[in-house]
């Protein structure tokens, strides 16, 4: 397999595919930046090759949840930010197992999909090319060289890290060693299971990355799901409901948690109360509590002036409402 790889790259050197390698600056240390210093050293040695992004393939292990409105968006700008500036930082791919000729991406996913929308748009997709470190990789070389990038890049949320363990232990990497892997204590790794274990992944992925939520809302909401049959019921069962889908993927969580809280149901079994947080610039400035009876809004004590000045603004703020909805403002 080796022999085939330095043939690969001695055609491609011939026919001017070959990039000069890329000097690597020194990363600081840190529990995962110490053992992905290695991996880039190795890379640095490595030579840089242009590749068909359409003859590679994904990753077997899966790192992310669907992507959210959010993640589209940065794709895009991904896209955009390569198109102008080209690709700066190659893949790392290992030949295809079970396919001869094509390539199996161990990280770089989002760089990927990023030149496939390149090569979509492109009237000459034939010339779009991926930059590319081909390496002859075991599957357990490719969970870790996909777990280093993980840590160092990809700013995985904290549920998608717990869902990276489940990963890691599949590929037969002990649970002492993911706390390295993951840039986590042991501790972390033991909550990381506790949930994957304990929640459904249907239930998981269906409120998806939840971005800015950490351990204890995940924490929060295993406790609801597990307080009785009636919580998971309105737990589930909030999940199906065209309410739910309609909400971003930051609220999903907080609405989820909502339903679960809520001891009270209307008709068809339905929460007759859901809490949504908003924030600005990452600071809760209040709260609404939507009812069968309304929406109470609520401010939380420490933004006292805010809610001094909301109260001062209301009837301004009430006939601008006015102009707007009869089209004058």
């Amino acid at each position: 397999m080796k022999k085939s790889i330095l043939t690969k790259l001695q055609k491609a050197s011939r026919s001017g595919l070959v990039d000069t390698p890329i000097p690597r600056r020194p990363l600081k240390s840190s529990p995962v930046v110490s053992s992905a210093t290695k991996a880039l050293s190795e890379l640095a040695a490595d030579t840089v090759i242009q590749l068909d992004p359409k003859k590679l393939h994904p990753s077997p292990y899966r790192d992310r949840m669907v992507e959210d409105q959010e993640a589209v968006q940065s794709l895009a700008e991904l896209r955009n930010t390569i198109e102008l500036e080209g690709q700066k930082i190659p893949v790392l791919a290992r030949p295809h197992p079970d396919v001869p000729g094509e390539f199996q991406l161990a990280y770089g996913h989002r760089r990927w999909k990023a030149i496939l929308q390149l090569v979509e748009g492109s009237p000459t997709p034939e010339k779009v090319f991926i930059r590319a470190h081909v390496r002859d990789l075991s599957d357990d070389e490719l969970i870790r060289e996909q777990s280093l990038e993980n840590g160092v890049r990809e700013n995985l949320s904290w549920i998608e890290k717990a869902h990276w363990a489940v990963q890691l232990k599949q590929a037969g990497i002990k649970q002492r060693d993911m706390a390295p892997v993951l840039g986590a204590s042991e501790a972390d790794v033991s909550r990381y299971f506790k949930i994957t274990d304990s929640l459904p992944s249907d239930v998981v992925f269906k409120i998806g990355r939840a971005k800015d939520a950490g351990r204890p809302k995940w924490m929060k909401l295993l406790d609801l799901y597990e307080k009785s049959t009636a919580s998971k019921k309105r737990i589930t069962e909030f999940l199906d409901t065209g309410e739910f889908s309609s909400l971003s993927a930051s609220d999903r969580l907080d609405a989820v948690i909502s339903v679960a809280s809520s001891s009270r149901t209307g008709k068809g079994g339905k929460p007759s109360s859901v809490l949504k947080d908003y924030s600005v610039k990452g600071l809760k400035i209040c709260s609404v509590e939507t009812t069968r009876a309304g929406k109470n809004l609520k401010i939380p004590a420490k933004e006292t002036e805010f809610a001094d000045w909301l109260v001062a603004q209301i009837g301004d703020l009430y006939l601008q409402f006015e102009l707007d909805q009869k089209g004058e403002g």
